[in-house]
């Protein structure tokens, strides 16, 4: 079969779509890719086999010149690779991606819901405006698709008490996975040390991470917190002024890091403070590297943590809640290895990178 991926950002769709692509490969199928073309991004996917057709996405406008263009140059390459299947995930792919293939004839179209982020997060009048825009054109692109798929149960409850989709017509996989063999479990290190690795948008739950972790560094100033990330939008509102004062307040910013594995080497504890996700990939890589998680008690996250067995759920938004799960651990460093092992256990029960990918493909082929 001929298999369509469409993305946004090129560098994402290398990260979180890779190995599905190269499971879809070794199945003797032809895999193309649309996403944008970031540094490294075209010489990955041809060495992997993959065909790639590189279209630019502002993944933050929403001016009609922008989404025109994109919705143009996707019509365009839709038609020229002439697709049997088609998979597209994150709003816009999901969006244009899957209306312009269904009107170019591709016979089976899927969506991957891969969180609900920004429009079914934020309040305010903007944000009702967005939600009931994206909702609407929701609606639209799952008429067309022959499934849905979601990553979490309370996505799907969500997105079909809302009307968006029928439940006959999801399915529901556990995240993207992780690959055991890549992400290792390693010894803890000496000093007890917090890490967070995100994008730094305020929806992360970063601030409530830096409140935390500020005031628990000065009561026990020998932990270490760490934090991994880069700006993704300057619209946010987060500025490298704004890093320089965290570093003071004594949070270690280390960046963005291509290779997240050597500063979970560093970590004690995995800290992800998010008001929402799909299910987040940053805690299943830590939990295969055998470290506990502190994350918040809602969809998606909440799929990764059995409260006090592999670590804690905390309230959403609570810099107080998310404070008290780390003196946890500071106060009982005990638990510490034994919840890594209840980690390690989870993800290579549930979430092994080959068993999500056997069940993306029985849910793409099951027709043919």
């Amino acid at each position: 079969m001929k298999i369509l991926i469409i993305g946004s950002a090129g560098s994402l769709l290398v990260n979180f779509r890779l190995s599905l692509m190269r499971f879809l490969l070794e199945r003797g199928h032809e895999v193309h890719a649309i996403a944008s073309n970031d540094a490294g991004v075209e010489e990955t996917l041809q060495k992997n086999g993959i065909v790639f057709h590189p279209i630019s996405l502002d993944r933050h406008s929403i001016s009609v010149v922008s989404l025109f263009s994109y919705w143009t140059h996707l019509r365009h390459t839709i038609k020229k690779i002439n697709p049997d299947v088609c998979l597209a995930y994150t709003i816009k792919p999901v969006i244009f991606g899957t209306i312009a293939a269904k009107m170019l004839g591709v016979k089976y179209c899927y969506a991957l819901i891969t969180g609900l982020g920004y429009a079914f997060i934020a309040k305010g009048i903007k944000a009702k405006s967005i939600f009931l825009a994206v909702s609407f054109l929701y609606k639209i692109a799952f008429h067309y698709c022959h499934t849905v798929i979601f990553q979490n149960k309370d996505d799907q409850n969500y997105c079909c008490q809302l009307g968006l989709v029928s439940n006959e017509k999801t399915a529901v996989v556990n995240g993207s996975g992780v690959d055991l063999s890549h992400f290792l479990p390693t010894i803890f290190p000496a000093t007890l040390t917090f890490l967070m690795t995100a994008r730094l948008l305020p929806e992360k739950g970063i601030f409530e991470y830096i409140d935390a972790a500020s005031r628990l560094k000065k009561q026990h100033p020998n932990i270490r917190c760490l934090l991994v990330g880069y700006i993704d939008n300057v619209s946010a509102g987060i500025t490298s002024r704004d890093i320089q004062e965290w570093e003071k307040a004594g949070i270690e910013y280390l960046g963005k890091q291509d290779d997240v594995r050597e500063a979970l080497r560093l970590a004690s504890v995995f800290v992800l403070p998010s008001y929402r996700e799909g299910t987040p990939r940053s805690v299943l890589e830590a939990m295969a590297m055998g470290r506990p998680i502190i994350t918040t008690d809602v969809p998606g996250c909440r799929e990764t943590v059995i409260h006090e067995c592999n670590g804690f759920l905390v309230a959403s938004k609570s810099s107080d809640s998310l404070y008290e799960a780390m003196l946890r651990f500071v106060q009982h460093p005990h638990l510490i290895p034994h919840f890594g092992e209840e980690s390690l256990r989870i993800v290579r029960e549930k979430f092994d990178v080959n068993h999500v990918n056997q069940d993306m493909v029985n849910i793409l082929l099951k027709r043919f």
